[in-house]
């Protein structure tokens, strides 16, 4: 029966039949094989197998203990092979079939890719190379000690594997497998840190997976260990590489056709990364992040089935838009800059971010946040567009082609935000609003308040479980106090938490005072009170007196009770029922007041005792009797 005989050379030399591996202890025969193996079906002078066994002065008894070890390797080979090893008339040769040598198959597979690369065929290339590199198990016959013997075929297969290596790289980055490369080429910059094929793999690689900052540094690593181990600037790749990625070349993406010619105009910075750090807790969130980041992944319909009455359908392909709405101290903030920092690998060009201190008396203008977006997008100051529709326009232009995500905090309204939107199909914006904007194809989603499982949750992350569990009653004072706000119960469990010598139950006493606790609901830089304070004060008439708006909020704080119907509300104000159900709804649109239901309206127990303080201030000699009889 024919039996299979398999030999390995590129590793430790190895000699398996019909699977079985065949012992070939001696370290002399083991030379002797590896060196006929690495000429196989060649002679190889007897003077050379004489060298490599005994160096430069063999004994005189050399040619006869050489005949000995090959005898000894026959009998090690067995009948099966004691043939294939032949006398010839210069030294010795192994007679080698196909299939059954793996530098055979080396060479022959690195052949085939070399030929897929020249003809750009990048997934045959891609798979004869890894077919030929997966034979590799180390330093060829690696446990021969023979530099005459083995050091030039080791250097020879080294180099083709090292060429196979680039070439390969070279096919999966055509593939578009750039992000799967990162580690395996980190690893090979580190083997041959003077080459400079890896670190070029390596810097495309990382651009194209978004991680621009990292290229940059590598690049920069490259080039100071080039000057300080040999004295010398990268080369011309790599040099020209580094340029392409600091000017934005589109044409380096995957799959790109070759790139349009550039806008004239400086070249952009570096992407700019502003999203504010995302340190928040948030509890009881998870359906509401789920939502917006399906948003900006593109699979809003498929994440939330049909969208919920709150929120707008997305009209793709343009910008991915959506705004987050809430009464104050709801935790729109913290929301938003989590969701942003979740889906920021999806826009890989850069992170823009701003401040539009919508609740403010003085609002960011658009043309200021633009002007400051186009700097960070590498347009000099000098080039900035005076109005504000051109700077829009450029800011666009610069956008169109790029993947850019746009997150403003605290938008008065949709007109703020507009100019604002990126004019490529691939960007994003997210905002946070104090007023329910109105534009089709936005995503809108409102935020409420916790229910008491997630606020109990909440107080427990801050001030730690143990002392949750160990004063129940106290902590559901303490809850219904904050009435589910996300901004009063981080408060509390701030104050708690600064304060281990205190029981719970004596935050929960201070709670329930005069003033309906709003004086104990504030911590280091967190204010309850001071969050009200500014979205009532953008209500106020330019001028700033008192508009209709803030005197019904007034007025419905004098009000027993946190529900009020509309014809009970229009006495309260003294105005006809269209014009009081007009500023009710306005209250509504700017989140200070909530309505369920046509005609039915409910203020938060909060905002009612922050109403009630404003209405002795801003009121005058209104009382609760007063109102109260104005009703019936």
């Amino acid at each position: 029966m024919d039996q299979t005989l398999r030999f390995d050379v590129l590793g430790p030399v190895t000699v398996t039949r019909d699977g079985v591996a065949v012992p070939i202890t001696a370290a002399m025969p083991r030379a002797i094989l590896a060196a006929l193996l690495m000429q196989a079906n060649k002679p190889v002078p007897a003077t050379r197998l004489k060298s490599g066994l005994w160096g430069d002065s063999p004994p005189r008894s050399a040619a006869a203990s050489l005949s000995n070890h090959i005898l000894r390797l026959r009998r090690n080979l067995a009948d099966a092979a004691r043939d294939r090893i032949r006398a010839t008339e210069s030294g010795y040769a192994i007679r080698i079939q196909d299939g059954e040598l793996d530098l055979d198959d080396f060479v022959e597979l690195h052949g085939r890719g070399q030929q897929a690369v020249m003809r750009g065929d990048w997934a045959v290339a891609a798979t004869e190379l890894s077919r030929m590199l997966s034979l590799w198990r180390g330093e060829p016959v690696a446990d021969v000690d023979s530099d005459v013997l083995c050091a030039t075929e080791r250097e020879r297969l080294s180099e083709m594997r090292l060429q196979a290596l680039g070439w390969r790289v070279d096919a999966e980055l055509h593939l578009g497998r750039h992000a799967a490369l990162i580690a395996e080429l980190r690893v090979l910059t580190r083997e041959h840190p003077l080459n400079e094929t890896f670190p070029a793999q390596l810097i495309l690689a990382l651009h194209r997976s978004g991680r621009h900052a990292d290229a940059l540094a590598e690049y920069q690593r490259v080039r100071v260990l080039l000057r300080d181990e040999l004295g010398v600037r990268p080369g011309p790749e790599l040099v020209g590489l580094h340029a392409r990625i600091l000017a934005r070349d589109c044409g380096l993406d995957w799959g790109a056709e070759p790139a349009p010619p550039r806008i004239p105009g400086p070249a952009p910075a570096p992407n700019p990364g502003m999203l504010p750090a995302d340190g928040a807790i948030l509890i009881g969130r998870d359906a509401q992040i789920k939502r917006l980041v399906a948003v900006f992944e593109g699979t809003f319909e498929a994440a939330v089935g049909r969208p919920a009455a709150s929120m707008s359908p997305l009209a793709p392909p343009s910008t991915a838009v959506a705004t987050i709405g809430g009464m104050s101290g709801i935790g729109k903030t913290a929301l938003a800059v989590h969701v942003a920092h979740r889906v920021r690998s999806r826009f890989p060009d850069g992170q823009l971010f701003a401040d539009l201190r919508g609740r403010t008396p003085t609002p960011a203008r658009p043309a200021a946040v633009l002007a400051m977006f186009l700097r960070q997008l590498g347009v000099r100051p000098d080039e900035v567009p005076e109005h504000e529709e051109e700077r829009s326009a450029l800011f666009r232009t610069l956008l169109a082609d790029r993947r850019v995500l746009v997150l403003l905090d605290d938008a008065r309204d949709a007109a703020q935000i507009r100019p604002l939107v990126p004019g490529g199909a691939h960007c994003g914006l997210l905002a946070t609003t104090s007023r329910r904007p109105s534009a089709p194809g936005w995503v809108h989603l409102d935020l409420d308040v916790l229910p008491d499982d997630p606020a109990r949750e909440l107080l427990a992350r801050i001030i730690g479980p143990e002392r949750v569990r160990a004063e129940p009653e106290a902590i559901d004072s303490v809850l219904t106090s904050c009435a589910g706000l996300p901004l009063a119960l981080c408060v509390a469990g701030g104050r708690l938490a600064a304060r281990p010598g205190w029981q719970i139950r004596d935050l929960a006493s201070r709670l329930h005072t005069a003033d309906g606790g709003l004086d104990q609901l504030s911590h280091g830089d967190h204010s309850v009170r001071a969050a009200f304070e500014s979205g009532y004060a953008a209500l106020a008439e330019p001028d700033g007196s008192l508009s209709p708006s803030q005197r019904m909020f007034c007025l419905l704080g004098l009000r027993t009770g946190p529900t009020i119907g509309l014809p009970a509300a229009a006495a309260l104000a003294g105005l006809p029922a269209p014009e009081a159900e007009r500023v009710l709804e306005a209250l509504v649109d700017t989140y200070l007041l909530r309505s369920d239901r046509p005609g039915g309206y409910e203020l938060h127990e909060l905002l009612r005792v922050f109403a009630a303080e404003r209405a002795q201030h801003d009121l005058g000699t209104a009382t609760p009797r007063a109102v109260g009889l104005r009703v019936v």
